[in-house]
């Protein structure tokens, strides 16, 4: 009997006792607007996750706790508090959109918890602290890029921006582009904003058509993007339509084939799947064997972020969150986004590529060097 006991003791012993985990928190909406960029970095996430596997260092297995925010300031809040309570947890990987990736930033000088967004283009997430990385490029350097591009290779000069009010991804790509433009001698012809939740477009587009601007900038995600041109053509406006990183949606091409026979429209993007790399060719090949589709931008940042806290793990002589920090520091690393580089801060010094909006996708078009 006492044999038994002991036996049955030590059982449950051993089973209390998992291996160590070296954790890496992950935060990803999968409902919700953000959603479709939020499932695009997840199987992004999973793809690297994969090839990491049976991965250690100091003894400890990798373990990516993936959490779901739902696109929510609240939530997000509530997941990171977890996350920074959890001495395991290393570093946080996201989120995707700046609204969130503000609170983020927030929690994590509190806890000292590095966190690193793929995907998040507001300049100011981080400036918040001291813990906060990004692995895209920056709406100021994503905006004035745009106005290049619109002014000197479209030669296009009069301009009407229509933009979200109270997103700050909204907002600021649109101030960024529109004093960018001026200063490059273009003219802004109007600026209208809209609210969260219209979905109808008329009357602001009547008035932007009246005063005959050659482009309309439309810095907004991509959910808003087919309702703004279906209502365009439909009263026959139909300037060159430019917008940033936030229209890249398989979907938003998938769903509006029609649409995009009619128009001509060009985004920036931190990638493209026809980028002439060996090194893309490889992502592309293995996400579509996995998938059933093409990678897009968000997919692709989020498998670098995973890749770049990875090989920053190589580098670390503790798991500690501040050692973490001090080797991202001055950091470079080649993914398939191209380039990334942390020798001048946490925002990293990164091409931006020109991608051709078409029926049958988004085809690069060019790069433009920030300077």
């Amino acid at each position: 009997m006492k044999k038994l006991i002991l036996i049955s003791g030590l059982v449950l012993f051993f089973l209390s006792c998992e291996a160590p985990k070296l954790k890496i928190g992950m935060i990803l909406p999968q409902e919700g607007p953000a959603s479709i960029y939020g499932n695009s970095a997840l199987k992004g996430t999973n793809l690297a996750i994969e090839q990491l596997k049976d991965k250690e260092f100091f003894g400890k297995s990798l373990e990516f706790v993936i959490r779901d925010n739902r696109g929510l300031p609240d939530l997000t809040k509530e997941i990171m508090l977890s996350f920074g309570e959890d001495k395991d947890v290393i570093c946080v990987i996201g989120p995707v959109i700046s609204r969130n990736a503000f609170i983020s930033a927030s929690v994590s000088q509190k806890y000292s918890l590095p966190v690193l967004s793929p995907t998040a283009t507001h300049p100011l997430v981080t400036k918040i602290g001291d813990f906060v990385f990004r692995v895209t490029f920056t709406d100021s350097i994503q905006g004035a890029i745009l106005a290049k591009f619109v002014y000197e290779k479209l030669n296009k000069k009069k301009v009407a921006i229509l933009y979200e009010a109270n997103d700050p991804y909204s907002e600021v790509l649109s101030r960024n582009f529109e004093i960018s433009l001026k200063n490059l001698g273009g003219e802004i012809v109007t600026s209208e904003f809209f609210l969260e939740q219209d979905t109808v477009f008329y009357s602001k587009l009547d008035k932007i058509s009246s005063l005959n601007p050659e482009v309309l900038f439309l810095p907004v995600y991509a959910n808003y993007v087919p309702l703004i041109i279906k209502q365009a053509l439909e009263i026959k406006f139909t300037p060159v339509f430019v917008g940033g990183d936030g229209w890249y949606s398989e979907d938003l091409i998938e769903n509006n084939k029609d649409v995009f026979k009619k128009v001509t429209a060009y985004i920036s993007s931190p990638f493209t799947p026809d980028l002439p790399s060996n090194k893309v060719k490889d992502f592309v090949k293995k996400y579509k064997e996995k998938y059933g589709e093409v990678p897009d931008f968000a997919s692709a940042l989020a498998y670098d972020a995973v890749n770049i806290v990875y090989e920053v793990f190589k580098r670390m002589k503790e798991p500690e969150r501040m050692e973490l920090v001090n080797n991202l520091k001055g950091f470079e690393f080649e993914g398939v986004t191209g380039k990334i580089s942390f020798k001048k801060g946490k925002d990293p010094l990164k091409d931006v590529f020109i991608i051709r909006v078409l029926p049958e996708g988004f085809k690069y078009f060019m790069t433009i060097h920030p300077e």
